[in-house]
């Protein structure tokens, strides 16, 4: 009998975990657990590189390009793959999230729950709800940014200059 390896799950992803995110043609694009958990945050980098044995470079010399809240099933079914550890950079942004709070109405939150104040209509308009995206999301935004393409439908909440414009 074959034996399976071993399947990862969120519980070994720790702040700063790198990962590829596999594309197209063998190239591979840099992600990094960001905020661990069952429901993580994760940041990707561009540019992509050619395969996913290539060196990791440093991570000063990468762009943060795309963050969002996913879930470990590309990493326990082996699609996002680990390559090693880095510190999380400080200019990877920070979310709010537009969320219905029961006995306050809409609240802005921040990536941690925490109620950052009582949504006003502006906030209703610009700040997207939370969101949790699957591995399919992440994957057809970045192609579409590394082929100069238009973004999928929907996604740009995902995109580090939404979510910084909006901190």
């Amino acid at each position: 009998m074959a034996s399976r390896s071993k399947r990862v799950t969120h519980r070994q992803l720790e702040a700063g975990t790198l990962f590829n995110i596999p594309l197209p043609k063998g190239r591979v694009v840099i992600g990094q657990i960001v905020r661990p958990g069952i429901e993580f945050y994760m940041c990707a980098y561009l540019p992509a590189l050619p395969r996913a044995d290539a060196p990791t470079p440093p991570m000063e010399s990468l762009t943060p390009v795309l963050c969002c809240l996913t879930n470990d099933a590309a990493f326990y079914h082996g699609r996002w793959t680990l390559r090693g550890h880095a510190s999380v950079r400080p200019d990877v942004p920070y979310p709010h999230f537009l969320v219905n709070d029961y006995q306050r109405g809409p609240v802005v939150q921040d990536l941690d729950e925490k109620v950052v104040r009582k949504a006003s209509a502006g906030d209703e308009a610009r700040i997207p709800l939370r969101t949790n995206v699957g591995e399919e999301n992440v994957t057809d935004v970045l192609r579409a940014m590394l082929a100069s393409k238009p973004l999928p439908e929907d996604s740009e909440h995902m995109l580090v200059e939404f979510i910084r414009e909006r901190q």
